[in-house]
């Protein structure tokens, strides 16, 4: 499921936009129509989605999501507006916003910007448990046991011991055992 906050600054537009949210099976975690609110929101629920309207009740809504940027999260965002002025155009370009809808906004347009904001959080998703797997993957010890090397991934290892001078004790969980000669400071190279 993907969670979304909405904000807009005149509450008839919120209440469509929420009820198109909810038609599209998106959960709806907060409507806001300040920029304080706004950031406030974000930080407490760090929404997949945040469809805001450029206008919010204090301010232009591009200071809250450069903020919300700026702290270094990447929310997919739909922009919504009655204007088509260029440097609106042109800060929603230099903020990676998902979507530009002018308005008035329809559900057919509005689903629209969700279902690309769906296929891009889906890859990234995809991409950060591709990076998880990769991190993982290179979390490897090496030892010599029995005149072979073993590789042995972190997160399959329960306990290492130095029991001896020279011997370590390495023991994994599928319940195998390995007795090495490598020192500890040679296991974590």
């Amino acid at each position: 499921m993907y969670t979304v906050v909405i904000a807009e600054n005149d509450l008839i537009q919120l209440t469509a936009y929420a009820k198109y949210a909810e038609q599209m099976n998106l959960k709806i975690v907060d409507k806001v129509t300040t920029k304080e609110d706004l950031i406030k929101s974000y930080l407490n629920y760090y929404p997949d989605i945040l469809i805001v309207g450029v206008f919010l009740k204090d301010s232009d809504v591009m200071e809250a999501v450069r903020i919300i940027l700026d702290y270094g999260f990447h929310p997919q965002i739909i922009l919504l507006s009655s204007s088509l002025n260029p440097n609106l155009l042109q800060k929603g370009y230099e903020l990676e916003v998902t979507d530009f809808i002018c308005k008035p906004i329809t559900f057919e347009r509005l689903e629209k910007a969700v279902i690309r904001a769906k296929k891009r959080i889906d890859q990234l998703r995809k991409l950060e448990q591709f990076e998880r797997i990769q991190r993982i993957k290179k979390k490897l010890i090496h030892f010599k046991y029995k005149n072979k090397t073993i590789h042995i991934n972190l997160m399959n290892i329960i306990y290492v011991e130095k029991f001896s001078n020279r011997k370590s004790l390495i023991i994994c969980k599928n319940n195998v055992v390995y007795e090495t000669n490598n020192s500890l400071h040679e296991l974590w190279k």
